[in-house]
């Protein structure tokens, strides 16, 4: 079974509470899940926890960067026997499908926040055609902190307004960005893949849409959605 995970934002109590609800799962959480606000010893600690109960009922966890993460834990390397924070572009196969993993997400009150601390300025999408166009296999599921620009929202909220109005150049940067993942879908959908599934969070609700044969499915924060 497969399980996909909305932004957690470094509450892990749902996260505990499914993996000793559940056997024999992955859980793949779409980023924003909260790492780096702490030391990392301590972050240790918090993993090797949550890895323990992911050993007891045969689960693995799967987590891609989202904006409100540390870039510098989803190297590779930054890995469990039952957890792995994934690098962008990475393709796995789970139960006989195709998923490509991106992370990366602009935060809208990066105006507010410390470099370092809690923000870190090479949080956004990477769009890397190069790495798109080297994917041999046939991507079913891509899993991403945000979506193209003709998915929801479609529109900027009061908040993100005010966060522009303290920082114009946010502006144009959402903008760029959702249009990246657009160049990042069609490119796929050029290259022939199946793109059955898109998921990511960021936007902190729940909707799901059938657009070009896609299921862009956008969860909320604490939100599962069984695959």
């Amino acid at each position: 079974m497969v399980q996909i995970l909305g932004d957690i934002h470094g509450d892990f109590q749902k996260l505990y509470m499914k993996a000793m609800a559940v056997t024999d799962t992955t859980i793949i959480q779409v980023g924003d899940f909260g790492v780096g606000f702490i030391s990392k010893a301590k972050m240790d600690e918090q993993m090797i926890d949550i890895n323990k109960r992911l050993e007891k009922n045969n689960n693995r966890l799967l987590v891609i960067r989202g904006n409100h993460d540390d870039p510098a834990y989803f190297d590779g390397t930054y890995i469990f026997s039952n957890i792995e924070f994934l690098s962008d572009y990475t393709v796995r196969t789970i139960e006989g499908k195709n998923y490509l993993f991106v992370g990366g997400a602009i935060s809208i009150d990066r105006c507010i926040r410390r470099s370092g601390v809690d923000y870190w300025p090479n949080e956004k999408f990477v769009l890397d055609l190069d790495k798109i166009n080297a994917i041999n296999e046939n991507i079913d599921v891509v899993i991403a902190h945000s979506s193209p620009s003709f998915c929801q929202p479609v529109h900027f909220n009061e908040l993100v307004w005010w966060y522009v109005a303290q920082d114009p150049s946010l502006h144009d940067a959402l903008l760029n960005e959702r249009k990246d993942f657009e160049t990042m879908y069609n490119t796929l959908k050029l290259n022939g893949h199946r793109l059955e599934y898109w998921f990511n969070g960021h936007f902190h609700f729940t909707a799901e849409e059938l657009i070009q044969d896609t299921n862009f499915m956008l969860l909320g924060i604490d939100k599962f959605y069984e695959l």
